[in-house]
């Protein structure tokens, strides 16, 4: 894999802000696998910026606009 093709990681509040969802509704699909993460040493997560854009482009309910973690829940398939 090329630098070119590799993911950018972001901090979760930071991901979150960027394109206008929920933090604990991206923690819960860090959770159930939706979404590639990773942890630092010091425990922050860091998630890839083009799955919250995918994740967010392809859903219209997303895009924009504030969702329910419940809600995300029972679209997505996660507890």
């Amino acid at each position: 894999m090329s630098p070119d093709n590799l993911p950018t990681y972001i901090p979760l509040n930071q991901a979150a802000t960027r394109y206008g969802v929920n933090v604990a509704m991206l923690r819960r699909a860090v959770e159930s696998g939706i979404m590639q993460a990773v942890r630092t040493p010091e425990g922050r997560i860091l998630v890839a910026s083009e799955d919250v854009n995918v994740m967010v482009e392809t859903d219209p309910e997303l895009k924009g606009n504030p969702i329910r973690v419940t809600a995300a829940a029972k679209k997505y398939g996660v507890s």
